[in-house]
């Protein structure tokens, strides 16, 4: 069975909403919280793409070369940088339907919203309590916002006086997005009219090339883009068309590859898992061959290797470095107490040990304890108060 790509700006959502980097999706929240790219910024990155197929036409030109102009490139509307906070708003109402991956909680038009708009807003725009709870400043519910919200951002002033919490099941949306990625991996998907890929492993494969050769001039850990990519592969300017990067990247992660730490507008900031590319058939299914990397130390499910990484269940945890050495500590003391002059030896710098206060310290096992609990499904580090933590698994 064949189906259609996701919009890019789709997978690059849950993803971010995954991620929920400095907690950027806690607490109050409003649509335009969920434009990443703003409108100029969206602008520019069309009037790029567009330069860039000129560019590629006349490169070809100049050249004498032959290329490919019966496919066509992603659709703006499409495009990771199409965020339209209506749109947006709508994607995250689907997660919340069976198997439901987040729920929406909070809910608030703001009153003024009716006295602003009086003639634009009337009950039937919204559902069965919408209209009479809103004057009250009740929290509505997804159902009461009825057709309030239906038009298009830029038409409809519904979207400027609306907040909203979320609460993200983290492991279920990666569940949703890794039975899309395995979808891609089979290559049962299908481009939009006029637009075709190759073949998914070889994007795979050679995406992952790429990177690896930008990793022998800036690290193991770095930050890419899709163009840094193509340079680095050699299709800049030339089959970058035939590439479905998002896709490619985050089954590079979901294979073991590389681990995405953090999305920022077009960068894509990650840490390299494999110490080299091997020639594989099937890069996105099959994980490299790990033989090579050693577990460290076992506690239960958590796992820590000899390439730097901390798994939970094969599920590698994005952890930075103080934290990732942290994790360490209370793995290899777990049952045991551990205070806060014990965490500084460890995670801090001699020179500023004595400047770092506990309340630093604190929010060092706080954000620990946050990503464990994650996974293991419970409290896994427990408070002593005065004393220091303990990790219970």
């Amino acid at each position: 069975m064949y189906m259609d790509y996701l919009p890019e700006w789709k997978i690059y959502l849950w993803k971010k909403l995954i991620l929920n980097k400095d907690a950027e999706f806690n607490g109050k929240l409003t649509p335009d919280s969920f434009r990443f790219f703003n409108g100029k910024e969206g602008r520019e990155l069309m009037r790029d793409k567009l330069q860039k197929s000129i560019d590629t036409v006349n490169l070809a030109v100049k050249s004498e070369s032959l290329i490919d102009i019966r496919s066509g490139t992603t659709s703006f509307e499409n495009s990771y940088f199409h965020f339209d906070p209506a749109q947006s708003l709508y994607a995250l109402i689907e997660l919340t339907r069976q198997p439901s991956c987040i729920e929406i909680t909070k809910i608030h038009l703001d009153k003024k919203m009716l006295t602003d708009f009086k003639d634009l807003f009337t009950p039937k725009d919204f559902g069965p309590d919408g209209y009479t709870k809103i004057p009250e400043g009740k929290e509505l519910t997804v159902a009461d916002l009825g057709s309030s919200c239906s038009s298009n951002y830029a038409n409809n002033p519904a979207f400027s006086y609306l907040s909203f919490e979320i609460r993200i099941d983290t492991e279920k949306l990666r569940a949703k997005l890794d039975v899309y990625l395995n979808d891609f991996g089979e290559n049962k998907f299908i481009g939009p009219k006029g637009i075709w890929y190759i073949d998914s492993k070889k994007q795979s494969q050679d995406i992952l090339s790429a990177i690896h050769k930008l990793s022998e001039k800036y690290g193991r850990n770095l930050t890419i883009t899709a163009d840094e990519v193509a340079k680095a592969g050699g299709w800049y300017l030339k089959d970058e068309h035939y590439y479905r990067f998002y896709e490619t990247i985050f089954a590079l992660e979901k294979a073991g590859h590389i681990q995405i730490t953090g999305l920022r507008k077009e960068e894509v900031m990650i840490s390299l898992v494999t110490t080299s590319v091997a020639e594989q058939s099937d890069p996105i299914m099959v994980p490299k061959n790990e033989s090579a990397i050693k577990s460290e130390m076992t506690v239960g499910k958590l796992i820590s290797y000899s390439d730097g990484s901390i798994r939970y269940d094969g599920k590698i945890l994005d952890l930075r470095p103080q934290v990732k050495d942290l994790c360490r500590l209370f793995m290899e003391r777990h049952n045991q107490l551990v205070n806060a002059d014990d965490i500084k030896d460890k995670i801090i710098k001699a020179a500023k040990r004595k400047a770092t206060s506990f309340d630093t310290i604190s929010k060092y096992v706080s954000e620990l304890h946050t990503e464990l609990q994650i996974h293991f499904g419970k409290a896994v580090i427990t408070n002593q108060p005065k004393d220091g933590w303990i990790f219970n698994p």
